[in-house]
């Protein structure tokens, strides 16, 4: 009956600690889709602000750069969740 219970307590851990990487995968997922959207806009900005320099309203370079970089980041930071992730399920 002991035994039981251990096996019983085990398997509710994995249990509970495959929801878990399920419910980081599922996040993962939607902040590449939202990486991708970004990239997506940063590149219509990117030609807009090319087409239409002189129009105030539009993003400088310096200011599409920023962006560049903060989405590099996020991209760089998805990569190490992943590892992460990856090494975890090992």
């Amino acid at each position: 009956m002991e035994e039981y219970k251990k096996k019983g307590t085990v398997h509710s851990i994995v249990k509970k600690q495959k929801v878990r990487i399920n419910n980081l995968q599922l996040k993962l997922n939607d902040m590449l889709d939202e990486v991708e959207r970004l990239t997506a806009r940063l590149d219509v900005f990117d030609k807009c602000a090319a087409n239409f320099r002189t129009n105030r309203d539009f993003p400088s370079a310096k200011v599409i750069e920023e962006m560049r970089q903060n989405i590099r980041e996020l991209q760089r930071k998805i990569r190490q969740f992943k590892n992460f992730n990856a090494l975890s399920m090992t």
